[in-house]
């Protein structure tokens, strides 16, 4: 049990050792390939595992002086964007598919040499997509990106309200047609009433012996005549002084129309209206 028990307790950290030492030469390994295919930022940090102290002496060594010659090679590049005249900061920026910085500071990034893609956004959501070549050892080279000047959203005016002009000369005219033929009226109906009594006391009266008064039928019709008119008159003024003065009281549009049908009998109006 003790024999089994001390294998076991020097198997553990030479298992680990192994491992260990694996890591460092795939990192090593791994670097060289990064740099060949020109992915010098990607090399660096492969680098940087085999050079830990846990490595053997030998892989240490190399990796240590491999780092020593790429780090001059590494460019880095410094993103500054501008709207018109207007140094931004609150951008985002994305090299080639992936997050590069969450906003502008003036600071290098460490970048691959070649061509890239970058995509720029702003806080509002704008997006501009530049590509650029990056040269091999050129520190803090700058990305300048210039936005277009925004344009200012369009803005609706609120609706004017209506002005409120008044009832106008409208409803004065038609309390005016409304008084005038109201006197109209009065005058009409006054001939009429004359001439009435004039054939009443006249030709009205039947002679001895007779059952009706002897009157010419034209003169009976010209009076008839006349009180039809007198009522088309009245109800005409009637109907425009009434429409005009209500368009005065309320302050609106008025619509009012008059209908008059003559008989032999006399008049019908019919009066249709209404405040709008």
């Amino acid at each position: 049990m003790i024999a089994l028990g001390a294998i076991m307790l020097w198997g553990v950290p030479t298992a680990a050792r192994a491992d260990g030492m694996a890591a460092c030469v795939d990192a090593a390994e791994s670097a060289q390939r990064f740099t060949r295919a020109a992915k010098l930022v990607e090399a660096r940090g492969q680098l940087l595992t085999c050079i830990d102290a846990a490595c053997p002496a030998a892989v240490r060594d190399d990796c240590t002086k491999w780092l020593a010659a790429l780090d001059p090679r590494i460019p880095s590049i410094v993103v500054r964007a501008r709207e018109g005249t207007t140094e931004l900061r609150d951008v985002r920026v994305a090299v080639d598919g992936k997050p590069l910085l969450d906003r502008l500071d003036g600071t290098s990034k460490p970048i691959n040499p070649g061509d890239h893609e970058v995509v720029a956004t702003l806080a509002d959501g704008r997006t501009m997509t530049q590509r650029f070549l990056v040269a091999e050892s050129e520190q803090s080279q700058t990305l300048r990106l210039d936005f277009p000047l925004s344009r200012p959203k369009a803005t609706t005016a609120p609706p004017m309200a209506p002005k409120n002009t008044g009832p106008g000369l409208a409803p004065w005219v038609l309390v005016g047609v409304g008084g005038a033929a109201l006197v109209g009226f009065g005058v009409l109906e006054t001939l009429a009433q004359v001439r009435y009594a004039d054939l009443k006391n006249g030709c009205g009266v039947a002679p001895p012996g007779a059952t009706a008064g002897t009157c010419n039928p034209d003169d009976v019709s010209s009076v008839r005549g006349m009180f039809i008119g007198s009522l088309v008159l009245l109800g005409a003024g009637v109907v425009a002084a009434g429409s005009g003065a209500a368009w005065l009281a309320f302050g609106k549009r008025s619509s009012a129309r008059v209908d008059v049908s003559a008989t032999s009998t006399g008049a019908f109006l019919v009066y249709s209206g209404s405040l709008r």
